[in-house]
């Protein structure tokens, strides 16, 4: 049952490829904790993990003057195209909060 989910989100998945050279989220729920002992809720990368997609994850943003990232999403087996769309974002200037 899961993985005819997952297979139906790979499929819808595809059909953006040639409107969207990526999917944008946020990396976590919230700003980086303060302490070092929990590094925050992960669910955010199990779409990633469940679809076998390449994510990568910046800090590009702040929220109360901690560390708020965004994710992208990249199709299957599309590492090199996200990696140059993540250096393109990575140059762009940083939102305070």
């Amino acid at each position: 049952m899961l993985l005819h989910h997952r297979d139906l989100v790979l499929e819808r998945l595809a059909l953006l490829a040639d409107e969207a050279d990526d999917c944008t989220t946020l990396a976590a729920t919230d700003a980086a904790p303060l302490s070092i002992s929990y590094s925050g809720y992960s669910i955010f990368n199990i779409a990633a993990s469940a679809l076998q997609c390449p994510a990568l994850s910046l800090p590009l943003m702040r929220l109360g003057g901690l560390p708020l990232g965004i994710q992208l999403l990249g199709q299957p087996h599309a590492v090199g195209a996200l990696s140059g769309i993540v250096a393109y974002v990575a140059g762009l200037d940083v939102m305070e909060g």
